[in-house]
């Protein structure tokens, strides 16, 4: 019985050390990334790893990367390759947030559109820094200068925190 348990306890000592450990893969700017400065990473509803970097946005899907980037002329692409955030709101639509505004990516169609901030009734280009899941599950644009509520193709409150004060719109 005792001549049993050794038996078995070498052959599970012997496993662990002859079977591969997880594997992994170091993923860098040769190649892979668009940059190695990393700005933010996110996990999307359909699987895919989001990660916004200062020269792009990169999407892997476990096996490739796929990399988007600003293309002077085109609407369409990103309005710049300096991303700061990604979030998804709650009804899976893809927010990217760069240092010139705020655009939604069309999965369908893998198209950028921008999504214009208001402020006093008028655009602004704002620094979107970071999109804020708030605890109900909405998101927010959080920029350099003021917190935005309200989005024209969101059905959600229309209010702005401003660093000082609070304005309706």
């Amino acid at each position: 019985m005792k001549f049993k348990h050794v038996l078995i306890a070498v052959c599970l000592t012997f496993t662990a050390v002859v079977s591969p450990a997880q594997r992994t893969k170091l993923y860098t700017s040769n190649g892979f990334l668009s940059s190695c400065l990393i700005n933010d990473v996110y996990q999307d509803c359909k699987g895919y790893i989001w990660i916004a970097t200062e020269y792009g946005l990169n999407r892997f899907d476990g096996t490739r990367f796929t990399t988007f980037k600003h293309l002077p002329g085109n609407a369409l692409s990103l309005r710049d390759n300096y991303v700061r955030s990604i979030q998804e709101d709650t009804q899976g639509r893809l927010l990217v947030g760069c240092i010139t505004g705020l655009m939604e990516f069309d999965r369908a169609t893998e198209e950028f559109h921008d999504i214009p901030l208001i402020y006093d009734d008028r655009p602004v280009l704002a620094h979107v820094s970071v999109i804020a899941r708030l605890s109900n599950g909405e998101v927010r644009p959080v920029t350099e200068y003021f917190f935005m509520t309200r989005r024209p193709t969101l059905p959600v409150a229309c209010i702005i925190f401003h660093v000082r004060r609070v304005v309706f719109l």
